[in-house]
C-alpha cells in the first residue's frame, strides 16, 4: 500500500497492490481522493482497507505534514512506515514502476475498475 498526501493542489493518493502467486504485481487499488479533502477522512479510509485486506507492508508520504499522519497511521498499522518523498525518492520509484511495466511484472486492471474500500 502507498498514500501521498495532498489538499489543496494536489491530490491525496492511496494505492494497493497485491503480489501474485508468480511474483506480479497487481493493482487492486486506485483512489484520489477531492482537493479539499480533510486528512482525517484519508486516514480513515487507510484504516478501513486495513481492516479490509491483510496488508504486508505498507508506505505513506512523511514530507511535510505528513510526519504527524504517520503516527496517527502507525497506532493502527504498525506495517506503514513513513517515508520522504524527495524528488530522488519519487525518481527511483519512477524508474521501478517502469522497470516493472516493461518486464511485464505489474498488472493494471484492463476493463475492470480497482476495487473499493468504501
Amino acid at each position: 500500500m502507498g498514500a501521498d498526501f495532498g489538499k489543496k493542489v494536489d491530490y491525496s493518493v492511496i494505492t494497493l497492490l497485491k503480489r501474485e502467486e508468480d511474483s506480479k504485481l497487481r493493482l487492486v487499488l486506485l483512489k484520489q481522493f477531492a482537493l479539499g479533502t480533510p486528512y482525517s477522512e484519508v486516514i480513515a479510509y487507510i484504516k478501513r482497507l486495513n481492516e479490509k485486506f491483510d496488508i504486508l507492508k505498507g508506505f505513506v508520504d512523511q514530507s511535510a505534514i505528513g510526519e504527524s499522519l504517520v503516527e496517527e497511521i502507525k497506532e493502527f498499522a504498525p506495517q506503514i512506515d513513513g517515508l520522504a518523498f524527495t524528488a530522488k525518492v519519487k525518481q527511483d520509484l519512477m524508474v521501478l514502476l517502469h522497470t516493472r511495466m516493461e518486464q511485464k511484472g505489474l498488472i493494471l486492471a484492463h476493463g475492470k475498475k480497482p476495487v473499493n474500500a468504501d
